[in-house]
């Protein structure tokens, strides 16, 4: 009896080391993140700046500043706070895409990224708007603060392999809304 109650509490440590690794890792990893675009509403750190309004506060396509008469793409990458190597790279390759395939659009307002965290209780609403089953890019077409048409891009969750595909299939959803 004492060799299988030593065995488990044993295993129970190793396991909560473990999880305290992990979450250190991937909480060392979003400080990581290189910042290709600004986001809406978040400040280098990835608090809401005070200036801004936060992507909960702002009506799709609505820029920081108001309201836009102009067409307005956005790409959102919705995460929770707690993130693997694999969401890491969904959210720095959607950047990569934006910033690098529509650099033009991104400097005249047409184009942006935001990272919402939809563990965040403001954010949750998200889920049902968007039919998020787990984290997601999604891209969506505005005119003024009125939301057009969105995609749920889940299937980058399948192209974490090549970037390019990846790349490419972000671009190309940007790409049919411009």
């Amino acid at each position: 009896m004492f060799k299988k109650v030593t065995t488990l509490l044993l295993v129970l440590v190793a396991i909560a080391g473990l999880t305290a690794a992990v979450y250190r890792q991937s909480s060392d990893s979003v400080a990581a993140v290189p910042e290709a675009l600004p986001e809406a509403g978040e400040t280098a750190a990835g608090a809401p700046a005070s200036s801004e309004k936060t992507l909960a506060e702002s009506a799709p396509g609505e820029s920081a500043t108001g309201g836009s008469a102009e067409p307005v793409v956005t790409v959102t990458y919705f995460t929770t706070k707690v993130r693997c190597a694999s969401c890491m790279r969904i959210e720095e390759w959607t950047r990569q895409a934006v910033a690098s395939r529509f650099a033009d659009e991104v400097e005249a307002g047409r184009v942006s990224f935001n990272r919402a965290y939809i563990d965040n209780p403001a954010n949750e609403h998200y889920i049902e708007d968007y039919q998020l089953v787990s984290k997601s890019v999604v891209v969506s077409d505005s005119l003024g603060d009125r939301e057009q048409d969105w995609v749920n891009l889940q299937d980058v969750w399948l192209l974490l392999r090549d970037e390019e595909a990846f790349t490419n299939h972000v671009a190309e959803a940007v790409n049919a809304y411009l």
